[in-house]
C-alpha cells in the first residue's frame, strides 16, 4: 500500500488513471502479473507504438516499473505494477508559516565594550555626560533613543520563543544606523560588523555620519551639528544565506548560527578599531532619526500540523 500525500503525487496519480486504456493496462497486470510490452499490446489490441506513451505515463506517476530482459526474440521490456493499493491523503501534514516580532530598545544591550567618543540620549536629555563609557551601565539606558561610540561593540540578548516542533525559516533584523564622526563631515565611512552567537554575518560600510539635516523624529533640543539620522538597514538570514536589503552578501545560513528553541541569541553590532574604515557607530531608536522604531526582529517559522 502506498500513501499519496503531496499535491504532485496526487495530481500525477489522477492524471495517470484518467485514461481508460491505462486502466486496462493496470487491470491486465493485476490479473497476470508481470508482462512484456508485446503481450500487453496484443491483449489490448493496440500497436506497440500506441502503447509506449501510456506505459510512460504510468511509469512517471510511479504506478509501473519496467525492466529489460533477454527473451527468445532478443531484448524485451517487462512491465510490473509497483503496488495494488493506494491511499490519497488530503489531510497531509503541511508546513504553515507563522511569525512574531520583537522591538528591542537600542539601550537594552546586555554587554558592551566601547570607546569615546560615546554617549546615550533619551528624547528629553543626555544620560550622564559625553564621552564617559561608565554611563553605558546606567539603568536609564533602557530609555535611550540614540547611542553612539567611536569603536567597540554593543550586544543584545534576544529571546527565542520557538518550541521544539517549530522550525525557523527566516530571521529578519532592521535598524537605523550610520557612522559616528566627532565633527560634522560630509564623508566619514565606517565598517560596521553584525554577528549572531559569535558568527560574523556581514560587514556594512556606512558612507557617513548624517548631521546636516535634522532627523524627522530627532528632538528639538538635540544639537543640530550632531548626528541626526541614519540609514535603515535590513538583514535577513535564511537557509540560503545572509542578505542585506534583499541582496545576498554572505553564505552564512540559519544552520550556521547554532540556534536552539527557547535559548536566547546574542546579537552584536560592532565598529572595530582595527577596521579599514574605523568610523564609529550611531544607532537610532524611537524618538530619534528618520524611522520611529527600535531594533526590530522578525522570526518566521513553520510547524507541522494536520
Amino acid at each position: 500500500m502506498k500513501e499519496l500525500s503531496t499535491f504532485d503525487e496526487i495530481f500525477d496519480f489522477c492524471k495517470a488513471v484518467s485514461s481508460p486504456l491505462r486502466m486496462q493496462i493496470i487491470q491486465l497486470l493485476l490479473d497476470n502479473g508481470s508482462m512484456n510490452l508485446q503481450d500487453i499490446a496484443k491483449a489490448l489490441g493496440v500497436t506497440n507504438g500506441a502503447l509506449t506513451s501510456h506505459i510512460k505515463h504510468l511509469t512517471e506517476a510511479g504506478l509501473l516499473t519496467t525492466t529489460t530482459e533477454t527473451g527468445q526474440k532478443g531484448l524485451q521490456k517487462i512491465c510490473s505494477l509497483t503496488d495494488s493499493k493506494y491511499i490519497i491523503d488530503f489531510a497531509v501534514k503541511k508546513p504553515t508559516t507563522f511569525s512574531y516580532d520583537l522591538n528591542i530598545p537600542v539601550g537594552s544591550f546586555t554587554d558592551h565594550n566601547i570607546n569615546p567618543t560615546c554617549g546615550l540620549a533619551t528624547a528629553e536629555h543626555m544620560i550622564g555626560y559625553f564621552d564617559n563609557p561608565v554611563y553605558f551601565d546606567d539603568p536609564e539606558r533602557f530609555q535611550a533613543g540614540l547611542i553612539w561610540f567611536a569603536s567597540g561593540y554593543v550586544e543584545y540578548s534576544i529571546p527565542n520563543y520557538l518550541q521544539n516542533d517549530e522550525v525557523l525559516t527566516e530571521l529578519r533584523i532592521s535598524q537605523e544606523i550610520c557612522s559616528q564622526s566627532p565633527f560634522a563631515r560630509n564623508a566619514w565611512p565606517s565598517d560596521i560588523e553584525f554577528s549572531i552567537n559569535g558568527v560574523h554575518l556581514l560587514t556594512w560600510t556606512s558612507p557617513t555620519d548624517f548631521c546636516m539635516i535634522r532627523g524627522l523624529y530627532t528632538p528639538d533640543w538635540w544639537d543640530e551639528h550632531s548626528s541626526q539620522y541614519g540609514l535603515l538597514k535590513t538583514i535577513s538570514i535564511t537557509h540560503e544565506g545572509t542578505f542585506l536589503d534583499n541582496q545576498k552578501v554572505s553564505p552564512v545560513t540559519l544552520d550556521s548560527l547554532s540556534l536552539e528553541p527557547r535559548k536566547p541569541l546574542k546579537y552584536r553590532i560592532a565598529s572595530p578599531e582595527t577596521a579599514a574604515h574605523a568610523g564609529g557607530c550611531n544607532l537610532f531608536g524611537k524618538t530619534f532619526g528618520n524611522y520611529n522604531q527600535d531594533i526590530c526582529f522578525s522570526f518566521y517559522y513553520e510547524k507541522m500540523h494536520r
